[in-house]
């Protein structure tokens, strides 16, 4: 073969720019489920936020339910059976409520008023209602629980409950829990007898 026609050969330069070709398309390959694989977790957190809000909201109708059927039901305190809990301390043992079907659970605590560090069942009114406002407040903890039950991202409701309504409000989530809280205003449209009744307006 002469060296003209070595050099006319192009079979060599056609298995190269397929090698180059395939080369490429692999490294996209790779950075395209690299890429994938990170928005996962981001992904995953955001999905149990939306599972912790709708456990605390579970919470809230659950008190309220209670609430209905029994109007004296806030001034009994942490005695029901309900996960009810005075206000955490950050290290005291809470009572959680699984949410049926789901991978959640929540808790309740009740936000004393006047100065007070817990619900008193003997004096449920000077404890429990601002008397300020004739207000009182439970804040409802959801939980999105991780694989070992015990873990996981964390929303807090914050309730006002009462003929004065507060605006509607929310905070950053905190590094200790990663717990976001929002705080509303509800009342029952008819008030049962023994409700907070609110001092009159001046």
């Amino acid at each position: 073969m002469s060296l003209l026609s070595l050099g006319r050969d192009e079979r060599g330069f056609t298995m190269v720019t397929v090698i180059i070709t395939m080369m490429i398309v692999m490294l996209l390959s790779v950075a395209a489920l690299s890429a994938a694989q990170n928005d996962l977790p981001a992904s995953k957190h955001d999905t149990d936020r939306k599972i912790a809000y709708a456990a605390a909201e579970a919470g809230v109708q659950n008190y309220l339910y209670h609430l209905v059927e029994d109007p004296t039901y806030w001034s009994k305190c942490t005695t029901v059976s309900a996960p009810v809990n005075d206000r955490w301390n950050g290290t005291a043992t809470r009572r959680w409520a699984t949410v049926p079907g789901a991978r959640a659970r929540y808790t309740v605590e009740l936000l004393p008023a006047n100065g007070s560090t817990a619900c008193d069942p003997l004096q449920p009114e000077s404890t429990m209602i601002d008397t300020s406002r004739g207000t009182f407040r439970i804040r409802v903890t959801g939980q999105a629980l991780n694989l070992d039950g015990a873990t996981g991202v964390k929303r807090t409701i914050v309730v006002t409950s009462g003929a004065r309504a507060c605006s509607t409000t929310s905070t950053s989530p905190t590094r200790r829990s990663s717990t976001g809280a929002s705080t509303r205003s509800t009342r029952p449209a008819n008030r049962p007898t023994g409700w907070p009744v609110p001092p009159a307006s001046p």
